[in-house]
Protein backbone atom coordinates (compact mmCIF):
# COMPACT_ATOMS: atom_id res chain seq x y z
CA UNK A 1 0.00 0.00 0.00
CA UNK A 2 0.88 3.35 -0.98
CA UNK A 3 -0.47 6.31 1.22
CA UNK A 4 0.00 9.78 -0.94
CA UNK A 5 -0.86 13.18 0.53
CA UNK A 6 -0.64 16.92 0.01
CA UNK A 7 1.35 18.45 3.18
CA UNK A 8 0.60 22.52 2.73
CA UNK A 9 1.58 24.71 1.07
CA UNK A 10 4.07 22.55 -1.67
CA UNK A 11 4.85 19.11 -0.74
CA UNK A 12 3.31 15.91 -1.53
CA UNK A 13 4.51 13.14 0.59
CA UNK A 14 4.82 9.61 -0.02
CA UNK A 15 4.73 7.14 3.34
CA UNK A 16 4.98 10.31 4.98
CA UNK A 17 8.31 11.56 3.59
CA UNK A 18 8.82 14.13 0.88
CA UNK A 19 8.83 12.91 -2.81
CA UNK A 20 7.75 16.11 -4.64
CA UNK A 21 8.03 19.96 -3.96
CA UNK A 22 5.73 22.35 -5.93
CA UNK A 23 5.91 25.85 -6.69
CA UNK A 24 3.78 28.43 -8.18
CA UNK A 25 4.24 32.03 -9.92
CA UNK A 26 1.68 34.12 -11.09
CA UNK A 27 2.03 36.83 -12.77
CA UNK A 28 -1.33 39.73 -12.66
CA UNK A 29 -1.95 42.59 -14.24
CA UNK A 30 -4.84 44.69 -12.69
CA UNK A 31 -7.88 41.13 -12.43
CA UNK A 32 -6.23 39.83 -15.60
CA UNK A 33 -3.49 36.64 -14.96
CA UNK A 34 -0.64 37.18 -17.56
CA UNK A 35 0.97 33.79 -16.94
CA UNK A 36 0.79 31.19 -14.26
CA UNK A 37 4.09 28.69 -13.69
CA UNK A 38 3.47 25.42 -11.46
CA UNK A 39 6.88 23.81 -11.40
CA UNK A 40 7.52 19.99 -9.86
CA UNK A 41 10.77 18.78 -8.45
CA UNK A 42 10.31 14.46 -8.33
CA UNK A 43 13.18 12.99 -6.51
CA UNK A 44 12.86 9.88 -8.74
CA UNK A 45 15.90 7.74 -8.82
CA UNK A 46 18.03 8.55 -5.79
CA UNK A 47 18.93 6.22 -3.53
CA UNK A 48 20.36 8.11 -0.65
CA UNK A 49 19.60 10.91 1.30
CA UNK A 50 21.52 13.05 3.28
CA UNK A 51 21.99 12.76 7.50
CA UNK A 52 19.44 15.89 7.37
CA UNK A 53 17.35 14.22 4.97
CA UNK A 54 17.58 10.68 4.86
CA UNK A 55 13.93 10.48 7.50
CA UNK A 56 12.11 13.04 5.99
CA UNK A 57 12.49 12.39 1.84
CA UNK A 58 11.88 9.25 -0.36
CA UNK A 59 11.80 8.96 -3.85
CA UNK A 60 9.76 6.89 -6.41
CA UNK A 61 12.77 4.25 -6.87
CA UNK A 62 12.97 3.67 -2.94
CA UNK A 63 9.19 3.35 -2.26
CA UNK A 64 8.85 1.35 -5.58
CA UNK A 65 12.18 -0.79 -5.83
CA UNK A 66 12.47 0.08 -9.46
CA UNK A 67 14.25 2.73 -11.70
CA UNK A 68 11.92 4.99 -13.07
CA UNK A 69 12.61 6.73 -16.43
CA UNK A 70 12.58 10.44 -15.92
CA UNK A 71 10.58 10.65 -19.75
CA UNK A 72 7.72 8.80 -18.13
CA UNK A 73 7.18 11.17 -15.38
CA UNK A 74 7.49 14.12 -17.80
CA UNK A 75 5.06 12.75 -20.17
CA UNK A 76 2.15 11.73 -17.17
CA UNK A 77 3.07 15.07 -15.88
CA UNK A 78 2.48 17.20 -19.16
CA UNK A 79 -1.03 14.62 -20.09
CA UNK A 80 -2.48 15.88 -16.55
CA UNK A 81 -1.62 19.19 -17.15
CA UNK A 82 -2.33 20.55 -20.44
CA UNK A 83 -6.00 19.89 -20.22
CA UNK A 84 -5.86 22.59 -17.46
CA UNK A 85 -4.46 25.48 -19.67
CA UNK A 86 -7.94 25.26 -21.38
CA UNK A 87 -9.83 25.94 -18.13
CA UNK A 88 -7.40 28.89 -17.33
CA UNK A 89 -8.56 30.52 -20.91
CA UNK A 90 -12.02 30.14 -20.19
CA UNK A 91 -11.48 31.21 -16.43
CA UNK A 92 -13.29 27.91 -15.41
CA UNK A 93 -11.45 28.37 -12.26
CA UNK A 94 -13.78 26.21 -10.20
CA UNK A 95 -12.99 23.09 -13.20
CA UNK A 96 -9.70 23.29 -13.20
CA UNK A 97 -9.50 23.30 -9.51
CA UNK A 98 -11.02 20.16 -9.84
CA UNK A 99 -8.77 18.50 -11.96
CA UNK A 100 -5.97 18.98 -10.00
CA UNK A 101 -6.63 15.83 -7.70
CA UNK A 102 -5.36 13.93 -11.08
CA UNK A 103 -2.20 15.03 -11.12
CA UNK A 104 -1.72 14.41 -7.30
CA UNK A 105 -2.96 10.65 -7.17
CA UNK A 106 -0.77 10.29 -10.40
CA UNK A 107 1.45 7.89 -8.78
CA UNK A 108 -0.51 6.35 -6.09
Amino acid sequence: DYNLEIKEPNDLLLNNKKICGILTEIHTQGEQIKYLLISFGFNVNEESFSEETKNLATSLKNEFKNCIKNNIIHVTILSKTTPLTRHLDRNEWNEWSGEISLLLFVYK
